[in-house]
């Protein structure tokens, strides 16, 4: 085997568990910030999410969006014991704490429907 071949055999390999880890250290990051934490709050506590995923609900791994200095755009995986889906939610800060002004749930049957962020 050539050593460029054996450089291939062991580069992609290597690229593949730095992108992971870039994912993981993205995701933790963007889990430790409020905006994301009321998030979650909003979320495992929604009646409708209650019902319909089963308790206890738990976040997906890897959450994205963006979180700005007053306010966040984020989407992530929810699943409990009965189900699971993606919801996208948008956070604002007012007065120092993050409020949730919208969010829309998406189950994992395709079924889209808008939240009612009040009074979160």
């Amino acid at each position: 085997m050539s050593p460029l071949a054996k450089l291939g055999l062991v580069s992609v390999p290597l690229l593949a568990v730095s992108m992971l880890g870039v994912l993981k250290l993205g995701g933790w990051m963007v889990k430790k910030s409020g905006a994301y934490q009321h998030a979650i709050s909003f979320s495992a506590t929604e009646p409708s999410l209650v019902h319909e995923l089963g308790p206890p609900i738990d976040d997906g791994p890897f959450p994205t969006g963006h979180i700005g200095d007053d306010r966040a755009t984020l989407s992530f995986s929810l699943h409990g014991a009965t189900g699971s889906g993606v919801i996208d939610v948008v956070v604002s800060k007012e007065a120092r704490e993050w409020r949730v002004t919208h969010a829309v749930w998406t189950s994992s049957t395709g079924e889209t429907r808008q939240l009612d962020p009040e009074p979160w």
